[in-house]
């Protein structure tokens, strides 16, 4: 394992990545850094295997892989939560964020818990509150109110 210094694109900050890890988190930020945009290619380029997925997840997986935003965030909370899948914090965190960039703020609330509680990565309570303020910023209190109403009209 070697360390790659790298500065953050979104606060500056200087941090290091482990080159064995597909990605890093900035510590300051929360931002996710891909570790393949800071180094050269590995010389021999093998297909990413294809995670083992249950039926019961197969078309949600499908469409989290095409984009779709509320197939990502189910798909990072089965992860988070190991529901359906085995426990895997980092793959939480990659469907999460993969929501998170679309705006979906229970992914980013939930990326924040996993900061809190220190779960796939660094515990920082600086972070996940950063990342609780940007699901507040991105509508959480309003999407919580709307299901709160509708569970009322059933």
């Amino acid at each position: 394992m070697s360390l790659i210094t790298v500065n953050c694109p979104e606060c500056r900050e200087q941090i290091q990545l482990n080159d064995e890890k597909e990605f890093g988190f900035c510590m300051n930020c929360g931002c996710r850094i891909e570790t393949a945009s800071v180094r050269p290619p590995a010389k021999k380029e093998e297909a990413p295997k294809e995670p083992v997925i249950p039926e019961e997840l197969r078309e949600t997986y499908e469409k989290a892989k095409a984009g779709d935003v509320n197939a990502q965030y189910e798909l990072g909370n089965c992860y988070m939560t190991g529901k359906i899948v085995h426990q895997d914090f980092e793959q939480a965190l990659i469907w999460l964020h993969k929501a998170a960039d679309q705006g979906e703020p229970f992914a980013m609330y939930n990326i924040g818990i996993l900061y809190s509680c220190g779960h796939g990565v660094k515990q920082n309570c600086s972070v996940a509150q950063l990342w609780f303020a940007k699901a507040n910023e991105n509508g959480l209190i309003d999407r919580i109110n709307e299901a709160k109403a509708r569970q009322k009209s059933q």
